[in-house]
């Protein structure tokens, strides 16, 4: 086991409180009749509000602990692999669900990880909504959601599953997640997509839903949430059944009941 940094309680403690004003912040933008929307590559965009959190996320990092490292969604370089070999890392999702929160749709979440090495150490997650704060960490039992223990709710079979999955920007990954829906939406109670990463992760994690397939994922998606699911009870594997890597930019996480079945699903569509 990775070796606990000595102000991880230090870290903990400071995350939460600073992503429950980083989703007050959100929340600000939200409610206005409209928010700025600035294009990006291909079908994505960012918000003014993106840019907001992110800016108020690193520099409280940052002044908290000037020594550590930053990865977030609106200013990474791409250069993943640095950012695997980086002692204490913090990885930041300002806003995922951008899509959803541009216009109007109120499913989305913040997400602040603390990985080393590529192993994620601590998660902290505040969904919308309830502004519900979901926290885990690798040295600890359990995952939390406003501090009390949430844990998955397991099902034995697919028929009885509630499963999402999401569609992502690159075209070539969304023929993926067609092979993938046409493959389980006749096996499942329940199929949708939320757009959101993070958001199925915590409801995975609070018993709300069975199982989630994403492919085309990034690091800040799930740096946090992966650990969060884990820790709840979950079984999560890279979509071709290889263990878990915040970096390998596919999963499927699911209660342990249904894991296998749906595992013979998506490893043909990604292997």
């Amino acid at each position: 086991m990775r070796k606990t940094p000595d102000n991880l309680d230090e870290i903990e403690a400071f995350t939460v409180k600073i992503i429950a004003r980083a989703g007050k912040i959100a929340r600000e933008y939200f409610l206005r009749d409209s928010v700025a929307r600035h294009s990006k590559k291909g079908f994505d965009f960012v918000t003014d509000a993106d840019l907001a959190v992110e800016k108020y996320l690193k520099a409280e990092l940052t002044r908290q602990f000037p020594d550590v490292a930053i990865m977030s969604e609106e200013s990474a370089h791409r250069n993943f692999q640095a950012y695997r070999r980086e002692k204490l890392l913090f990885v930041i999702d300002p806003i995922d669900g951008t899509i959803n929160f541009g216009h109007g749709i109120d499913r989305y979440a913040v997400s602040i990880g603390v990985v080393s090495e590529g192993e994620s150490l601590l998660g902290v997650c505040l969904t919308s909504g309830k502004s519900e704060i979901y926290t885990a960490r690798y040295d600890k039992p359990g995952a939390f959601c406003n501090g009390l223990p949430v844990k998955i709710r397991n099902v034995g079979k697919l028929g009885e599953a509630l499963v999402l999955t999401d569609f992502p920007h690159e075209l070539k990954i969304r023929e993926k997640i067609l092979d993938f829906i046409s493959r389980v939406y006749r096996k499942t109670r329940f199929l949708s997509i939320y757009g959101s990463a993070v958001y199925d992760l915590t409801m995975l994690a609070g018993g709300h839903i069975h199982a989630a397939f994403i492919a085309g994922y990034m690091p800040w998606d799930v740096a946090a949430a992966g650990l969060i699911v884990k820790k709840a009870g979950a079984v999560i594997t890279a979509g071709d059944g290889k263990p878990f890597d915040i970096f390998t930019r596919h999963f499927l996480a699911a209660v342990p009941g249904i894991h296998p079945e749906l595992l013979k699903l998506t490893k043909p569509i990604i292997s």
